[in-house]
């Protein structure tokens, strides 16, 4: 145990300990052994059960730094749990000591989380990612002393909306086919006819384009960085509806002044930026009368071809299983598989 040293100049009692690399200091002013006795006895306190006075807001701001230490200050984990947490944690439960909280308290964190600026309700999946932060925070703080592990689960309340699930019907897939002048109408007819996640698209390469194919080999995220996909089976390659082929030669030809390796480029030549296309889209889905966001054009080919693509194709084509070796990724003519899909694909999406 560390001894307490009484600082003259100061007139205070002083005692640092240090715990899991950081050092905490405790002080009092209480003259001769009282305040000698008080630092020890919230040094012995602390030791025990974390800081008395450590809030939900001083072990975030330790949870937050422990996640920026190993995956940076930019990566999703640290972006969604500073955001998520600070929107709709610290208004709640940010100035009460996190060793106080029970369930309840953290499930109305849940419960009562509201759109920041406009109405309605939280999608489900954004309350699932709430939640998931929560008990990251929870498990930090469990692991690290500052609370007793909590009796039950959190959940997420019925009835939320679920968002991203529209399918386009067939008179929608007309509008969205019928030529357009929009920058990323090519992208997203491509999204239709290969089933592929929107950043795949966006973070094609002219390079990735063989005639006959294409090769899904990196993506772009919500923030506009490249990263490698989703997971580890996302690196595939697609066979092309005879349309998808004539759509990106055209863009191809597009694109040519902008000297850019990008498929389907901002305008002014770079990588795309999901946001700006994204708010293209809803422009360009209000005049055509078309629901949901691009993500429902990789739902819609997925319900265009799961009553007739076998299961395990599906999956190849649009990255959900590691069934497609790693080294197809880099060939240029099409498998057998590969026919057999696109056969699949042109049945379900008719010139």
């Amino acid at each position: 145990m560390a001894t307490p040293i009484y600082n003259e100049k100061e007139k205070r009692w002083t005692l640092r300990i240090t715990r899991n690399g950081k050092t905490h200091k405790f002080t009092s002013t209480a003259p001769g052994m009282a305040g000698k006795r008080a630092v020890l006895a919230a040094s012995r306190e602390f030791s025990a059960h974390g800081s008395r006075n450590s809030t939900v807001a001083d072990i975030r701001v330790e949870w937050l730094e422990s996640v920026a230490d190993r995956l940076g200050v930019r990566s999703v984990p640290y972006v969604q749990g500073e955001s998520l947490t600070r929107l709709y944690v610290l208004p709640r439960v940010g100035s009460r000591r996190i060793r106080d909280l029970k369930l309840r308290d953290w499930q109305d964190c849940i419960n009562y989380a509201r759109p920041v600026s406009g109405s309605g309700q939280l999608s489900k999946k954004y309350l699932s990612n709430l939640r998931a932060q929560i008990n990251l925070l929870i498990k930090y703080a469990y692991e690290n002393e500052y609370t007793e592990p909590l009796r039950g689960s959190l959940y997420v309340p019925q009835g939320r909306p679920v968002v991203g699930k529209d399918i386009l019907t067939p008179d929608d897939i007309r509008a969205l086919l019928a030529p357009s002048d929009a920058w990323y109408w090519p992208a997203w007819c491509l999204m239709l006819l290969t089933g592929c996640r929107p950043g795949e698209v966006y973070g094609l390469k002219v390079e990735d384009f063989d005639g006959l194919t294409i090769s899904i080999k990196r993506s772009v995220n919500a923030r506009g960085r490249v990263t490698p996909g989703k997971n580890k089976n996302a690196r595939r390659i697609i066979p092309l509806h005879p349309l998808a082929r004539e759509i990106i030669e055209k863009t191809i030809e597009r694109n040519k002044y902008l000297n850019t390796p990008w498929l389907f480029p901002g305008k002014s030549g770079g990588r795309c930026y999901p946001q700006t296309a994204s708010k293209e889209w809803r422009t360009f889905a209000a005049s055509r009368g078309l629901p949901g966001s691009p993500y429902c054009l990789r739902h819609t080919f997925v319900s265009m071809v799961k009553n007739t693509m076998p299961d395990a194709l599906l999956k190849n084509v649009v990255g959900h299983s590691s069934a497609t070796p790693t080294t197809s990724i880099y060939g240029h003519k099409l498998t057998t598989d590969d026919e057999t899909a696109l056969g699949f694909i042109v049945e379900a999406f008719p010139e």
